[in-house]
């Protein structure tokens, strides 16, 4: 009779360890199936999702950008699904008859990325954006994102 328990027992546990070890097992499955779903959206974003062809880019964009020698210049930036543009700057901080708007127009293309667009043609210190979701973000001449202020972070705001 011991001998019909400690066999019960035996088996008992033998199987309670089988099913810790399967538990185990999905739940490793489980967590790389997991892991591999992630790697492979990431490997997706970066394979052919861009500011080009993911974001609805095209509209009019306009905000305060930052001035050397002014209060800053109001930008107003139209682009278009044709990849031509329209930009129109108005300095402000200085006397009402000197102020005027400069409108320029012209095409512009996107860097390798698909994320940059440059404005083709401009001598103005601003022709490098980043495109983001409803907003451009201005870039230096070697593509950094400028400084923010207090109260101004430079970003173009789609309207």
């Amino acid at each position: 009779m011991i001998k019909s328990i400690l066999y019960i027992l035996m088996l008992f546990c033998i199987l309670s360890c089988k099913d810790e070890k399967e538990a185990a097992e999905t739940i490793e499955n489980t967590a790389k199936t997991e892991s591999d779903i992630a790697s492979e959206k990431i490997s997706e974003i970066k394979d052919g999702h861009t500011s080009e062809n993911s974001l609805d880019w095209e509209g009019s964009y306009s905000g305060v950008l930052p001035c050397a020698d002014c209060e800053g210049i109001d930008t107003r930036l139209i682009l278009r699904k044709d990849q031509t543009y329209q930009l129109k700057l108005r300095y402000l901080g200085i006397p009402e008859k000197e102020s005027q708007d400069f409108i320029s127009e012209g095409k512009f293309s996107w860097e390798v990325d698909g994320n940059n667009i440059l404005l083709e043609g401009e001598k103005v210190d601003f022709q490098n954006f980043k495109v983001g979701e409803l907003f451009l973000m201005p870039l230096d001449k070697d593509g950094n994102e400028l400084k923010r202020m207090p109260g101004n972070n430079f970003k173009l705001l789609k309207s």
